[in-house]
């Protein structure tokens, strides 16, 4: 498997009810954006990219930390509204990566 000994991506999904929504139901909160963003910074992970499905009210993001607990840290704000769950991954193009120099006959 690819590693960075050092830094280790998360996929963190947030799942919640519209009446939940962290970014306002009515009106949207546009603060709550940038201090997430910000708080990532604090918390000395980087925020690779996030996803917003606002119709089925989840944000998706994937973050690149050195520890677990920055992770966590960070999405305390989210803790509060519906569900989240974190998951360490490994990026696919690494794997593949992986295969094509062990294995010469994988095409």
């Amino acid at each position: 498997m690819p590693c960075n000994a050092h830094h280790m991506l998360f996929v963190v999904e947030n799942r919640h009810p519209a009446e939940d929504c962290p970014a306002g139901v009515c009106r949207p909160d546009w603060k709550f954006a940038v201090k997430l963003d910000d708080r990532a910074k604090d918390k000395g992970l980087s925020l690779e990219e996030g996803y917003v499905d606002p119709v089925g009210h989840n944000i998706f993001f994937v973050v690149d930390a050195e520890h677990a607990q920055q992770v966590f840290d960070f999405i305390t704000p989210l803790l509060s509204v519906g569900r989240t769950r974190v998951v360490p991954v490994f990026k696919w193009s690494g794997i593949v990566d992986v295969a094509r120099r062990k294995h010469k006959d994988v095409r």
